[in-house]
């Protein structure tokens, strides 16, 4: 069973397992700043993608990332953020399955979440439109 802490960082920095493994792969390596190339090299992900899954974490505050033209990026959580990490990293190396389900779920509910905001947007724009006109 995962802990409430657990599933809440996964809820709110974690949408895919594969943001995941990058995250656990910088901090693992922590100290070190590695490319989107090596984050390719080290998952086999395809370096666009990994380049945009380290974007991605740098702009939640998990990494940080260095230089313009050919950046890299290393572990920066602040510290109660390392913490909340290293409870998911020993959840993932035992609890595997049960951290991607929940990842999986997560993602179902983001969509879910997003498809009812933009049906409800949709109406607010409508009766908008009707007072402008």
């Amino acid at each position: 069973e995962l802990t409430d802490e657990v599933r809440q960082f996964l809820m709110v920095f974690i949408g895919t397992v594969e943001e995941l493994e990058v995250l656990l792969l910088l901090q693992r390596r922590a100290g070190a700043a590695l490319s989107a190339e090596i984050v390719d090299a080290e998952l086999m992900l395809g370096t666009p993608f990994a380049f945009t899954v380290l974007e991605e974490l740098a702009a939640k505050g998990l990494l940080l990332k260095e230089g313009s033209d050919a950046p890299v990026f290393s572990y920066a959580p602040d510290a109660a953020l390392a913490i909340q990490v290293d409870a998911v990293a020993r959840a993932y190396s035992s609890a595997r399955l049960a951290i991607t389900s929940r990842i999986s779920s997560n993602a179902v509910v983001r969509a879910r979440t997003s498809a009812i905001q933009s049906f409800a947007n949709a109406f607010m724009l409508k009766k908008g439109r009707k007072k402008d006109g």
